[in-house]
C-alpha cells in the first residue's frame, strides 16, 4: 500500500481546542442568535429568552425594570452590546449572570436559527 501523506496523521491527531477563545465563540453565537436584526445590541425583547433561560421568572413589567437597569449599567442607549453581554455571562458576582459553556450551548440549541445569509442578486447584464 502507498504510504499516507505526512500531514494526514498529524491532522487526525489534532483535538478540538477548549480554551477561552472557544467560550468567546459560544458567547458570540448566543448573542448573534438573540440579536434578531443584527444591530449589534440586544433589546429587552431580544434578551428576554436569555433572562428566562437563566432563571428570571418575573412578569413583563419586572423584566422591563430589570432590563432598564441592565441598559443603564451597560452605558448603551439602545440596549445590551456584545462586550457587555460577554462581561455579564462571565461575571460570577451578584451583579452578573454567569453561565457555563454547557448552559450557553443549551440555550443556543433552543433559540431559533437565524435565516441563512442570502447572496445578493446577480448584477444586470450590460445593455448593448
Amino acid at each position: 500500500p502507498a504510504p499516507a501523506p505526512a500531514n494526514a496523521s498529524a491532522a487526525a491527531s489534532v483535538a478540538p481546542i477548549q480554551d477561552s477563545s472557544s467560550r468567546k465563540v459560544v458567547v458570540r453565537d448566543v448573542f448573534n442568535a438573540l440579536d434578531k436584526f443584527g444591530r449589534g445590541y440586544l433589546t429587552a425583547q431580544e434578551m428576554r429568552p436569555f433572562a428566562n433561560h437563566t432563571g428570571f421568572d418575573g412578569n413583563d413589567q419586572d423584566w422591563a425594570e430589570e432590563f432598564k437597569a441592565l441598559s443603564a449599567e451597560s452605558s448603551h442607549r439602545e440596549g445590551i452590546p456584545l462586550a457587555f453581554f460577554e462581561r455579564l455571562v462571565d461575571d460570577e458576582s451578584d451583579n452578573g449572570c454567569y453561565c457555563t459553556d454547557a448552559e450557553l450551548k443549551d440555550l443556543l440549541a433552543k433559540l431559533p436559527k437565524p435565516p441563512p445569509a442570502t447572496a445578493p442578486p446577480p448584477a444586470p447584464a450590460p445593455a448593448n
